[in-house]
């Protein structure tokens, strides 16, 4: 995305310029009152037709590439190559063992092209890409003078255009720079820091290596700090994200995460263990909607509330944080003093493994506070640490361990006072990361500051006790009990959100066939109802249809999928896959 682009070149003379040259936002028709700048979602402002069209189809859309039938087999050779220096040196053996292999491969792969390329038509035929037109080009880079394109935040394939000089001024008003002088004086989230980012970048390196990592060339960098427009909101909002596909802390962060998962899943069975002997659930953390659907399928429910804490990744004390994980780490190294980490697997132990990353609870901790403690941003020639929150785009594992030890601390409050009863209402929440779900208890707004810290706002969805949205599902509870159906909060945004795939793109076609039958799958998961799950499956089915989808490969996909899953059909009063697609009304 172009933002990127551009917070990555920029630098304090570039802001200077921009914020001195008037924007021509006052007299565009486009215009965002609240804020006095363009910010729109909407691509007309974009003139040149083929461009508009072009970007209509979404930020992850990728027009198809003419390819030779030579560059595809050096592509691949060049792949196998690195296939095998992987491998030899995974395995540490010689390249040379794997020379037989890698030309017969080749040899294969040869004559398959010749086949090909005498017998197959590429689909796309002779192509040339939309962004390689140079007055394509000249518009688009007429275009980034002014303005800055953007994903939409809960809708990532929306591109917004907003003002350039919006964009900056917006960003500089978060860290606590002056729009006019430039000067940095910092808040209570961001503090500027006086060193160059090579001075933090060699310190990040050589403390790396108490944990055992090296930090790569590409590595060798601070994340860039930028926002997102939340056009759901009425006014707009922003989502400030601290974001970087490579930074010094990256690998430990990757490894800190893959770590706390397991310490999660081990806490997790320690609180199975109280809740088998005093009836009673302390852990409302879930990974998924089906893990949801399962707790409240079966029960009773009278009512139902969400919350959403608002404030989870700005104002998080990290001192209660790092107070908050050495609680959860004390009670799960209980039994162990060792945790051992792989990509592929991980696990808690009595010793240390060759071929794992092994780490003691103290070692583990210092590598927990360091990647907290170590949250540095960079904005144009300026760099930020942030003293206040979690950064939304880097590693947030330790803020969820946060919560899961509030809700611990109190519900084993609760069973030390005997209030069972309160105890036992309050096991029937769910959590999912800053969203929870509270069922067959009205009162639980009184408990929030009890439960978690002060500096925590959590505010409810909604003020309705029998019709409430939590995750993917729409809870709807009245006198013939409780029913689920898909909730889509892309449905409620006043603009066209884009969203599947297009069988014109540089896509595999049977991608698209697969989206479809996926989803299909997960509306039947959460439909209790045939009529909601027949309005959703139609909707859908019409989207990827009007966009040049296949619709007798589409019915297939349809009846391929339930013939796996024939169970789900039963609640809906069907025997036969057949019968899905004449319910939708599809059949061609």
């Amino acid at each position: 995305m172009q933002h990127n682009d551009l917070l990555r070149k920029l630098t304090l003379t570039d802001v200077r310029n921009i914020m001195q040259t008037p924007c021509a936002c006052p007299s565009s028709s486009f215009l965002y009152p609240p804020c006095g700048h363009v910010i729109t979602g909407d691509l007309n402002i974009i003139q040149n037709k083929e461009l508009r069209e072009l970007l209509q189809k979404g930020a992850s859309y990728r027009e198809p590439v003419s390819r030779s039938w030579t560059s595809v087999f050096s592509d691949v050779k060049e792949s196998i190559n690195g296939f095998v220096t992987n491998m030899s040196h995974k395995h540490k053996i010689k390249p040379s063992l794997f020379d037989e292999w890698s030309k017969r491969f080749l040899s294969i792969l040869g004559n398959r092209i010749d086949f090909y390329a005498t017998q197959l038509t590429y689909r796309h035929g002779s192509f040339v890409q939309t962004l390689d037109k140079p007055h394509i080009k000249h518009t688009l880079s007429q275009l980034h003078n002014s303005f800055v394109f953007a994903p939409a935040d809960k809708a990532a394939n929306n591109i917004v255009v907003i003002c350039k000089r919006h964009y900056l001024d917006v960003l500089m008003t978060e860290l606590g720079i002056h729009p006019t002088s430039l000067t940095c004086s910092g808040n209570v989230t961001y503090t500027p820091v006086n060193k160059p980012a090579k001075e933090i970048i060699d310190s990040h390196i050589c403390d790396l290596e108490h944990f055992d990592i090296k930090c790569s060339v590409e590595d060798k960098c601070l994340p860039q700090f930028f926002w997102i427009p939340k056009l759901h909101k009425t006014p707009y909002k922003c989502r400030f994200i601290a974001g970087a596909r490579r930074c010094t802390t990256k690998r430990l962060a990757v490894i800190v995460n893959l770590g706390l998962k397991v310490v999660r899943e081990q806490f997790k069975k320690y609180c199975a263990a109280i809740q088998k002997n005093s009836g009673v659930n302390a852990f409302w953390s879930i990974n998924s909607t089906a893990e949801f659907l399962d707790r409240i399928r079966g029960r009773k429910v009278s009512s139902a509330q969400v919350f959403d804490f608002s404030t989870l990744y700005t104002n998080l004390n990290l001192q209660s944080v790092k107070e908050a994980l050495q609680g959860v780490l004390d009670i799960v190294f209980k039994k162990y003093t060792h945790i051992c980490i792989s990509k592929n697997k991980s696990f808690m132990s009595k010793k240390a493994y060759r071929g794992y990353r092994c780490f003691e609870k103290g070692k583990l901790f210092d590598a927990i506070c360091f990647i907290i403690d170590n949250t540095y941003v960079c904005f144009a020639d300026q760099v930020f640490c942030q003293i206040l929150g979690i950064p939304m785009g880097g590693n947030s594992s330790s803020c969820y361990c946060f919560l899961i030890f509030c809700e611990f601390t109190y519900m084993m409050k609760l069973l030390n006072e005997k209030k069972l009863g309160l105890a036992k209402m309050l096991s029937n929440n769910s959590r999912y990361i800053d969203d929870i779900a509270v069922v067959n208890y009205i009162f639980f707004h009184k408990l929030l500051g009890d439960i978690y810290a002060p500096d925590l706002i959590a505010i409810r969805s909604g003020n309705d006790d029998h019709r409430v949205a939590y995750l993917d599902v729409l809870i709807e509870i009245n006198s013939d009990g409780l029913h689920t159906s898909v909730y889509a909060k892309v449905d409620d945004f006043n603009f066209n959100v884009v969203q599947f795939s297009f069988p014109s793109g540089n896509t595999p076609l049977r991608l698209g066939y697969c989206i479809y039958s996926s989803q299909l799958l997960r509306f039947a998961r959460i439909c209790s109802d045939k009529e909601a799950f027949v309005s959703r499956a139609r909707s859908l089915h019409l989207t990827l249809s009007s966009r040049g989808y296949s619709c007798s490969m589409l019915i297939h996909e349809c009846q391929r999928i339930f013939y796996a899953n024939r169970l789900l059909l039963n609640k809906f009063g069907w025997f036969s896959p057949k019968q899905v697609p004449v319910a939708m009304a599809i059949l061609p």
